[in-house]
């Protein structure tokens, strides 16, 4: 937000409150003084005080209403409308007007468009209202429906008296869709100003619907994602297919239709396809000539990958070979793990060197470090870089707490692993110790660095017990329903019960028939492989792999924990300050030293894709086609039948031949 003292915050629609505490939050050294916030929903309400509370704010310093925001403007003083330092708010999209009636042009807030919002429609109303109560310096964030930005009637009007009159629109992102939960649809945030500082004569445009990952069901904005549109709003950039300063001439030309699309290029993803050279055969000038940027980095590249031929270029050798001999290449690979060394000198020296002093800020300072140094480094997408920095900072912040209130020694604590399991019988939730845990160093870490090979012979156990259930879910599997109802001297395989419901394997079913099958045959491995009496040994076998694995690995827990403990319990505080650079940095430092390589292999990949595109020409698709129309023809003439089989198949091959 650029401040970092607010005089009072407010949120007209404000749920629990937690927009309201993320303002504090972002804030980090500053305050705000006061908080007002107003809900509708009873229950809601009661959560928001809570909410509030529960946050370290004192009630004195909130002021909050159950009430409708559209109707009752709670928010007056002495007689007087509070204006506000910053206003935030995630109304219900394109809810019902409660203040369509006409009645409502007489409230101050919707007097001054000369309108109201459509009954079906509130999303502007609870715009006007903000406007309405924004301090002389008011800045204001709220979530949008993209429909407010291009509908007509009177929500037309109420944008050109936002843009025109009042010029508070500052800008405009699009989000990604189904971010929310209740919804699927994309939502825009609507960045209102009093003060534009110097940019009054433009709306910026962010058009950010691809900036997420995806988890679960829902789309998420990464921290990466978040700093690339803060980054491109605060700076007010104009990027290609991803921002655009739009001036208001331009805006009042299109009739103050603020749709995102009309004002942002969308990227063109359609793959272009060179008919020349779908038919000739080679690459296309066009496309080798997409690959500029990568020749204008790497001089001679270009040459060495490609000679001309006639109206195309073609490949000189393995793409690969070629790309990665290259001086300029094997330069900038080199000089990006300069960069990197250079920047886990100085993460080392920040959160290591000056563990006592790590706050808030000292990401900030990575970050910024980070942008620099990686400034003219062609291909790294810096925001990726970004964000295998914030993905270690999560631990380490939560880790120097822990540090600076409990001193190094707490890097040698651990503690009993406690996990939820439901009893097999009664299916009762009851909390068990499963292992144990390290307060702060992974026992696994502590594991690689001083205990190797007793790791190195448990994930091999790890590996045997994950090989021994794939051996016996694929025995399950080829059980047949005949293979299911084999019984051996009155014993069964299989347990079935319509009643329940139930469906499974009969253990002590299954090692009777194996008993009695061992003493009448006197031995397992002499059945056919389709007889079920194999799958039924196959199963028996699976399970008593599965179970000496688990024996196994069960055993080697039981020997790795107490070394593990003992070792832990030895550690010196240089030792301890060891580990946490292993836990903090390296994770860092390792995320990001592979993107310049990542970079070249991706110029391989389009080379190579390139290559494979127009490897089969259109006359040897031809030739192919002819040679085969050519078999078949001469094979219809070999078949016999009945005499109008016969005159069919010489039609076809008369056909096939062009006759």
């Amino acid at each position: 937000m650029g401040l970092t003292e607010v005089g009072n915050v407010s949120d007209g629609c404000a749920g629990s409150g937690s927009l309201l505490l993320e303002v504090a939050r972002h804030l980090r050294h500053g305050k705000v003084s006061h908080y007002y916030a107003q809900e509708k929903n009873g229950a809601t309400f009661n959560l928001l005080r809570m909410n509030l509370i529960m946050h370290g704010i004192d009630y004195q310093r909130f002021t909050v209403f159950n009430d409708d925001t559209l109707i009752h403007d709670n928010f007056y003083e002495n007689g007087k409308p509070v204006l506000f330092d910053v206003q935030v708010e995630n109304p219900p999209y394109s809810a019902q007007n409660t203040a369509s009636d006409e009645a409502y042009l007489d409230d101050p807030r919707y007097r001054a468009a000369g309108c109201l919002a459509p009954s079906t429609k509130a999303d502007l109303a609870f715009v006007e209202s903000i406007v309405y109560h924004m301090a002389d310096d008011g800045r204001a964030a709220i979530l949008l429906p993209h429909g407010a930005l291009f509908r007509g009637g009177t929500e037309l009007e109420i944008r050109k008296y936002l843009i025109e009159r009042l010029n508070v629109v500052d800008a405009i992102i699009g989000l990604p869709a189904n971010m929310f939960h209740g919804t699927g649809i994309p939502v825009c945030v609507l960045l209102l100003k009093k003060n534009r500082n110097g940019h009054s004569g433009n709306i910026l445009f962010v058009d950010a619907a691809g900036c997420f990952v995806k988890e679960g069901k829902n789309n998420t904005l990464r921290a990466c994602d978040i700093k690339r549109i803060v980054d491109c709003v605060r700076n007010r950039a104009d990027i290609p297919c991803f921002s655009r300063k739009v001036a208001l001439s331009e805006i009042q030309e299109n009739g103050y239709n603020l749709n995102i699309p009309r004002y942002v290029e969308a990227p063109d993803t359609a793959e272009p396809w060179d008919v020349y050279s779908l038919i000739e055969g080679g690459l296309p000038d066009a496309e080798v000539a997409a690959l500029r940027p990568y020749f204008d980095a790497f001089p001679g590249l270009k040459e060495e990958l490609f000679e001309h031929r006639g109206h195309a270029y073609g490949l000189r050798g393995d793409a690969r070979h070629i790309v990665w001999d290259n001086e300029a290449v094997k330069s900038y690979v080199n000089g990006y793990d300069g960069i990197v060394s250079s920047l886990k000198t100085s993460a080392t020296r920040a959160l290591i060197d000056g563990m006592d002093s790590v706050t808030e800020d000292t990401e900030d300072v990575l970050a910024n470090e980070l942008f620099d140094d990686l400034e003219d480094v062609s291909f790294v997408d810096r925001y990726d870089a970004y964000q295998r920095l914030d993905d270690a900072w999560q631990e380490i912040a939560s880790d120097v707490d822990v540090i600076k209130t409990e001193g190094i020694g707490s890097v040698r604590v651990y503690e009993p692993n406690m996990v939820l399991k439901k009893k097999q019988k009664s299916k009762e939730l009851v909390e068990e110790q499963d292992g144990w845990i390290g307060r702060i160093i992974p026992l696994e870490l502590v594991q690689e660095t001083y205990l190797a090979e007793d790791l190195k012979e448990l994930k091999e156990l790890n590996a045997s017990c994950e090989t021994a259930q794939t051996e016996l879910d694929e025995a399950l599997e080829a059980l047949t329903d005949e293979d299911k109802q084999f019984e051996f001297d009155g014993n069964g395989i299989w347990d079935t019960d319509e009643d329940k419901g139930e469906d499974k394997l009969n253990v002590k079913g299954l090692n009777a028939v194996v008993k009695g099958l061992n003493r009448s045959y006197g031995r397992l491995d002499g059945f056919d492989e389709d007889s079920t009496e194999y799958r039924i040994v196959t199963l028996h076998q699976a399970r008593a792999s599965l179970s000496t694995a688990k024996r196994n690995r069960t055993k080697a827990l039981k020997l790795i924990e107490p070394k593990t403990m003992s070792v832990m319990d030895g550690l010196s505080d240089d030792e301890c300050v060891r580990l946490l650079e292993r836990k903090w940095i390296d994770p860092y430092i390792n995320g990001i030293a592979p993107l310049a390589r990542n970079a070249v292999d991706e110029l391989v990949r389009k080379v190579e894709s390139l290559q494979d595109k127009y490897a089969v020409t259109g006359m040897e698709e031809a030739n192919e086609i002819s040679a085969l129309e050519t078999e078949l023809s001469n094979t219809l003439g070999k078949l016999h039948g009945s005499e109008t089989d016969e005159a069919g198949c010489a039609m076809w091959a008369d056909f096939l031949r062009g006759e």
